[in-house]
């Protein structure tokens, strides 16, 4: 089927030219969903991250209305946070806050509070799961 001198070189470089472009697809897919995982976790970290604000302004003024009990617990939209006071000095109050988003996302943070100043003195976080 091969006329004037035809060396059939277009099905091969038609083939190659279609496996690049399969390659160079697979690869930007493979980068769309790595960013897409990224965008996500960075998502539940700063969700976790606002609920340890929000609880801890909540602690805060719970603890200036003397409403605050030795264990309780904050319910918010995406979350929970639910906190122990460990101990309470005159001048500082250890508290244990844990927060949990609504994807079981957990992070546990304690911190001493000084009385009179109503400011954090002292801050310790751990990440789980």
């Amino acid at each position: 089927m091969k006329k004037n001198g035809q060396k059939g070189f277009i099905l091969p470089i038609t083939l190659i030219f279609c496996l690049l472009l399969s390659l160079a697809l697979m690869h930007v897919l493979d980068m769309y969903l790595t960013e897409k995982k990224f965008y996500a976790e960075q998502e539940e970290i700063f969700l976790l991250e606002s609920l340890l604000q929000m609880a801890t302004v909540d602690l805060v003024d719970d603890l200036t209305t003397n409403r605050l009990s030795s264990t309780g617990a904050f319910n918010y939209e995406k979350g929970t946070a639910v906190y122990w006071i460990l101990e309470d000095t005159h001048d500082t109050v250890n508290i244990q806050l844990k927060v949990r988003t609504d994807k079981e996302r957990q992070r546990v943070v304690r911190f001493l509070l000084d009385k009179d100043k109503m400011r954090v003195k002292e801050w310790i976080e751990y990440t789980m799961g």
